[in-house]
């Protein structure tokens, strides 16, 4: 059996073909040359063989890789996006449970504040009304006193 790189062959000949320059065409028909005088064939022969053997076509696999990497891309593009939407979401939902914390602790703070104004408020009269009842607790014991001063006097008569 006859070894020829038939991959390489094939590579040269796509040059041959398809090549964007004159000067690039004729590179691989020389290159294509070079291989099939190195497996003792003539050119002919070589792309006779070639075409007997087909290895599988490395631009095939290559458009594969690519659309693999081009799916692999899009998937992980779309995972992305959800995660991003996903933190969005989750971020708008924080700042909304803040901002209700925020009108909780003012509307407390609002609360308080009205208390104290109304304690301050009915302070001196709670205050005039706490007086009043040490005054009248002061003057109910001073009258027990002298009431008792008078009597323990009128008994020692």
């Amino acid at each position: 059996m006859i070894a020829i790189d038939s991959a390489k062959f094939r590579k040269c000949m796509a040059l041959a073909v398809g090549g964007s320059t004159e000067g690039e065409r004729k590179a691989g028909q020389a290159a294509a040359a070079r291989v099939a005088v190195a497996a003792g064939l003539s050119f002919e022969e070589a792309e006779r063989l070639a075409r007997q053997h087909p290895e599988p076509d490395e631009g095939l696999l290559d458009a594969f890789s690519e659309a693999m990497a081009r799916v692999i891309a899009e998937a992980v593009a779309e995972a992305f996006r959800s995660v991003q939407e996903e933190i969005a979401r989750q971020l708008a939902a924080r700042d909304q449970e803040r901002r209700a914390a925020a009108r909780e602790l003012r509307r407390q703070q609002k609360a308080a504040a009205a208390a104290y104004e109304r304690e301050m408020a009915e302070w001196p009269e709670r205050a005039k009304a706490e007086q009043a009842e040490r005054d009248r607790i002061w003057a109910e014991q001073r009258r027990q006193a002298r009431e008792s001063a008078a009597g323990a006097t009128e008994a020692s008569r």
